[in-house]
């Protein structure tokens, strides 16, 4: 019997359906299998640590465990840091959190393709799927082999803006499940699936801010088809009347699920009014530096959605447009929408979505901004393309399936090798290699192990030096995180997202460590020490580099290590001091180097008399470390400008990390908005000049509720705090000064 019941079984399949309706769904599954294995491979593999961004994704979902852990139930819009919304915990750490980065780093890269070949069933439905068998696999294969899934590590001079643990993806891949769960609302007039698509595209929101974007235009698409679909069930008597229910029920149901979304965001610390500032200046700055030519548009696709994907969709609309079966009439489901209808959505959907990444975002070259509207562009096209298939002949299915495949196999030969070919990577447009900075993040680990030696954190200024820098700069970033209570090495960069792309020569006096990548070869490093004229950030960051390659002992620095990048250590402060002024005093720099870098860094009482005859506060003292003694107020143009100048009267080890903090605030005491100065390091290399002068700037206007700019001086270390000034209109327990914007020029 039971032989019997086996044999029956191998012959009528699976839940008694043939082979060849489940076996390309199992070769699927088989296919996401291998990767979630290869990429969990890839990612034990690795040791290069998150990088940037992803840090602050890693820090919301470990603040969010432990305030769970202690108990407390806070709002996660309001964890900080409060710009990372709590959606992406869900990919950072689901389960708890655990300082280990490298299930952090593989859920990055496997959730994203796990939820594309969702959206593709989805979009066609479970019995469809049966219907179309390989039709739909080999859109799953082909959109789960997508190039911009298959970004792992930051490699020197691959071309790509995603790596481990971007959300880029993740937002991409839900935006997808999104727009196939507004397919299937359509295709059955179901409002529960509309509920689904409209929450999954709420949800985006809470993963990047663009997900507003994506809630618009998948909105937006969904409206025009329903509207569509009502005016032709009013052209025909005999179709079905439920449209108009559908439509009026729908648009209600989408706007109380956006409008909860919304408000939650807007009553939040996530959409605050610093947020939003600091967003605008992050987005002035990028205007600047990420905008690309036209003719790298093609290396951009290349690195993101890959060429085999360009080919499918040119295939799949001159095949739908060349076949008057596949146009004519309804879907073969009676009460669904025309797909020409779906077609169009993928156009607006991606027109929106290059409009939001090129102009809103200003994003240029980093076109994973663009990733949730391609994806979800691309998912409104799946029912084309079954529409095709079920209208094709063989020859053109199986061209169709070769299109398909053809680049999944190209990825599977890949992630079976942790480092294939360089040449094969940039041909795929992937980077699948792990361990390519293996030395660097030795060279970090050495130096941090040398760190924790002593009993304070270091300050290492960073010049912006390719990939091995940006690794020796994120171990100690990364340490400082998960390991809050070990000392580890601060890195202060050229590269600021609110202020600009520039070396700021008062960051880099004021350090124990800089590192940068050396020029190689004398000839080079002499054109570049010719240079009198320096017009651009790029040609700066060049010719600093070339100057500290020359340095030696006697001036003021000795090496520490080096691999792609050196680590020099500043063993007498005054000497380096005195050769930085030199080499900078002997050229003429840009502006935006001018404007960050004051032509005077150490003042005297007489220089200041004349300079600021009428400061807004002065002979302010700070415990019995430091005094402050004289601080003036400017408005310039568009600036609020801040400029300080300030003496310190006794060293102690703790002045090395302290750093100046300056607030504008309400007449409540409430921070609109901050910024700091670090007072370390600090010694005059002229006998009767002992005044050092700083300054910050805030972008006006500012909030009409901002009456008044607060400082003090303070060590990052809670335990050792802010230090007490001795006069002054103060709050914050007589350590906090304030002074009237009204007294600012």
């Amino acid at each position: 019997m039971v032989k019997q019941l086996r044999e029956q079984g191998l012959q009528n399949g699976v839940f008694g359906l043939p082979r060849k309706k489940w076996l390309p769904h199992i070769v699927v599954t088989v296919w996401l299998i291998f990767q979630g294995i290869s990429i969990w491979s890839h990612a034990l593999n690795s040791q290069q640590p998150p990088i940037y961004d992803p840090l602050g994704y890693f820090q919301k979902g470990k603040t969010f465990w432990e305030n769970i852990d202690h108990g407390k139930w806070v709002n996660p819009l309001n964890i900080e840091p409060t710009a990372r919304p709590p959606g992406t915990i869900l990919m950072s750490f689901p389960f708890g959190y655990s300082s280990d980065f490298h299930g952090f780093h593989f859920r990055s890269a496997y959730f994203p393709i796990v939820s594309m070949v969702v959206a593709v069933y989805l979009a066609v439905g479970l019995s469809r799927s049966l219907t179309v068998g390989w039709g739909v696999a080999s859109i799953a294969l082909l959109f789960s082999s997508l190039p911009l899934f298959y970004q792992f590590e930051l490699v020197e001079n691959m071309e790509t803006s995603v790596r481990w643990g971007l959300v880029d993806n993740f937002q991409a891949g839900v935006a997808a499940m999104a727009a196939a769960a507004c397919i299937r609302s359509l295709s059955t007039v179901s409002l529960r699936w509309l509920g689904l698509g409209g929450g999954l595209a709420s949800f985006t929101l809470l993963i990047k801010p663009s997900g507003i974007m994506v809630m618009a235009l998948l909105g937006l698409s969904w409206f025009i088809l329903a509207i569509w679909n009502v005016l032709k069930a009013r052209q025909n008597p005999d179709s079905p009347s439920e449209w108009s229910r559908y439509l009026m029920f729908g648009v209600i149901q989408l706007a109380g699920i956006f409008s909860f979304f919304i408000i939650i965001c807007v009553s939040s610390k996530y959409f605050s009014p610093e947020n939003f500032r600091f967003a605008k200046q992050v987005l002035a700055v990028a205007k600047d530096v990420l905008a690309i030519p036209l003719s790298r548009v093609p290396a951009l696709i290349h690195w993101s959605i890959g060429e085999a994907v360009i080919i499918w969709i040119v295939a799949i609309i001159a095949l739908y447009g060349c076949n008057p079966h596949c146009r004519s009439g309804m879907n073969e489901q009676s009460r669904s929408p025309r797909t020409v209808g779906f077609l169009m959505m993928a156009f607006l959907v991606w027109a929106g979505g290059v409009w939001y990444w090129l102009v809103v975002q200003a994003g240029g070259h980093v076109i994973r901004y663009f990733s949730p509207f391609a994806l979800g562009g691309l998912v409104f096209l799946v029912p084309v393309a079954i529409q095709v298939w079920q209208h094709a002949k063989t020859w053109v299915r199986t061209i169709i399936i070769l299109i398909c495949v053809v680049p999944t196999v190209n990825m599977a030969c890949l992630l079976t090798q942790n480092n294939p070919p360089i040449l094969r990577q940039r041909e795929a447009g992937v980077s699948v290699s792990v361990g390519t900075s293996r030395a660097e993040e030795d060279q970090a680990n050495v130096f941090l192990e040398k760190v924790r030696q002593g009993e304070r954190n270091i300050n290492v200024y960073s010049f912006h030096s390719g990939i091995g820098a940006m690794v020796f700069e994120n171990i100690g970033s990364y340490e400082a995180l998960v390991r809050p209570d070990y000392p580890t090495y601060i890195t202060k960069l050229q590269i600021n997202w609110r202020t600009g792309f520039v070396t700021r020569l008062n960051d880099l006096l004021s350090v124990d460590y800089v590192l940068f990548r050396p020029v190689g070869g004398d000839a080079e490093r002499q054109r570049l020490m010719q240079i009198q004229t320096i017009e651009s950030f790029g040609l700066e960051n060049q010719v600093f580099q070339a100057w500290l390659s020359g340095l030696t002992e006697k001036n003021g620095v000795q090496i520490v290590s080096e691999t792609r990048v050196r680590l020099l250590e500043i063993i007498d402060g005054a000497q380096f001091e005195r050769d930085v002024d030199q080499f900078v005093s002997a050229r003429s720099w840009h502006t935006a180097f001018n404007k960050a870098n004051p032509p005077h860094r150490w003042w005297s009482s007489a220089q200041i008399s004349a300079y600021s005859p009428t400061p807004a506060e002065k002979e302010i003292q700070f415990g019995d470390l430091y005094k402050l003694h004289s601080l003036m107020i400017k408005r310039e143009a568009d600036e609020l400008k801040v400029e300080v100048w300030w003496e310190e009267m006794k060293h102690e080890e703790n002045n090395n990390q302290r750093l100046m903090f300056f607030h504008l605030i309400d007449t409540q005491g409430n921070i609109y908005n901050n910024q700091q100065i670090s007072v370390g390091r600090y010694k005059s290399i002229f006998p009767d000049q002992r005044w050092r002068y700083d300054s910050i700037s805030f972008t006006l206007p500012v909030d009409p509720n901002v009456n008044a700019l607060a400082f003090g001086i303070y060590h990052p270390d809670s335990k050792i705090g802010i230090l007490p000034a001795d006069k002054g209109i103060r709050d914050w327990d007589g350590r906090r000064v304030v002074v009237p914007l009204s007294a600012a020029k």
